[in-house]
C-alpha cells in the first residue's frame, strides 16, 4: 500500500505532517484521506503530540481532489475517508500549524481555514475552483471566508473561481505571515516549538473556547454543502464540467439555465 504521509515526531511533541505524493502533486485520493484522518485521530490522542505542522514541499502543497479518484465516485458521506478527515481536523484539539508552498487548490485552500496558524511561501498559489467544475464550495468555506473576507471578496474568489496569491490571503485574514520560500519552514518550526513550550491544557482550552460559537455552525454548513455538492455532481453541468476537463478544454455552459 503506498503511504502518502510522512510523518516525523520530535522530541519537543511537534509532529510534522508532510504531505508525500509529488507524482500527482499531493492530489487527495481516497487512500490520501484516510492516512491523513488516521494520522490527525492518532495525533490527538497521543499526549506526545503538542502541535501538529502540516506542510508539502517547497514547490507545492496540493493541487486539491484527485479528479481520476473524484470521477470515479469519492464517497461523501460521513463514514468515507474524505469526510473522515474533514472532521477529524474540525476536531482536532491542538494546535496546527500550515505552511503551504506553491500550489494549494480546492481543499488545499479550504483546509487552512481550519488550521490555527497559516504561513504561506510567496510562490503559493491559491483558489477555489469549485464554479468552474459546476460544484459549490466545501468544508464550510461558504461561512468561513465571507466571515475572513467579507462578502465582496469572498464572492470574488469563490465565484470568478480566479487564483489568488500569498499577499491576497494575507491581506483578507487567511493567513499569519508571507515569507520567502526558503524561511517557510524553518518559520513553522519555531512556531511550533514556541507553542510546544506552553501549558498543553491551557492551548487546548483557548482553542476550544475560540471555535466553540462557531462549530455547530459550521458542522450544519458542511452537512447542506455536501448535499449540494454531492446534488450538483449528478447534474448536467456537471457531466460537461467533467467531460471539458478530460478533453482538456474550456467548459460551455452557454446551454444551461
Amino acid at each position: 500500500m503506498a503511504t502518502y504521509l510522512l510523518t516525523q515526531l520530535n522530541e519537543q511533541g511537534v509532529l510534522t505532517l508532510t504531505l508525500n505524493r509529488l507524482d500527482k502533486l499531493n492530489a487527495f485520493n481516497s487512500a490520501f484521506y484516510t492516512e491523513l484522518a488516521e494520522a490527525f485521530r492518532q495525533a490527538d490522542h497521543n499526549p506526545a503530540v503538542r502541535v501538529v505542522i502540516l506542510r508539502g514541499s517547497e514547490s507545492c502543497f496540493s493541487a486539491g481532489n484527485d479528479m481520476a479518484d473524484f470521477m470515479n465516485g469519492m464517497g461523501f458521506s460521513k463514514d468515507q475517508p474524505l469526510m473522515q478527515y474533514m472532521w477529524a481536523l474540525l476536531h482536532f484539539s491542538k494546535p496546527v500549524i500550515a505552511a503551504v508552498a506553491g500550489p494549494a487548490i480546492g481543499i488545499g485552500t479550504t483546509m487552512l481555514m481550519h488550521c490555527d496558524l497559516v504561513y504561506l511561501a510567496d510562490n503559493a498559489v491559491l483558489r477555489l475552483p469549485f464554479t468552474d467544475l459546476a460544484a459549490v464550495p466545501e468544508y464550510a468555506a461558504s461561512l468561513i471566508l465571507p466571515r475572513l473576507a467579507g462578502h465582496q471578496r469572498a464572492a470574488e474568489l469563490m465565484l470568478l473561481a480566479d487564483k489568488f496569491d500569498a499577499q491576497t490571503a494575507l491581506e483578507i485574514g487567511l493567513a499569519n505571515k508571507v515569507l520567502p520560500v526558503d524561511e517557510l519552514f524553518a518559520m513553522a518550526e519555531k512556531s511550533a516549538l514556541k507553542l510546544a513550550a506552553k501549558a498543553p491544557a491551557s492551548l487546548r482550552n483557548t482553542k476550544k473556547l475560540m471555535k466553540a460559537e462557531l462549530i455547530n455552525q459550521i458542522e450544519k454548513v458542511i452537512d447542506v454543502e455536501l448535499e449540494y455538492f454531492s446534488a450538483a455532481l449528478e447534474s448536467e453541468e456537471s457531466k460537461e464540467a467533467v467531460n471539458a476537463f478530460m478533453q482538456k478544454r474550456k467548459p460551455d455552459f452557454s446551454r444551461f439555465s
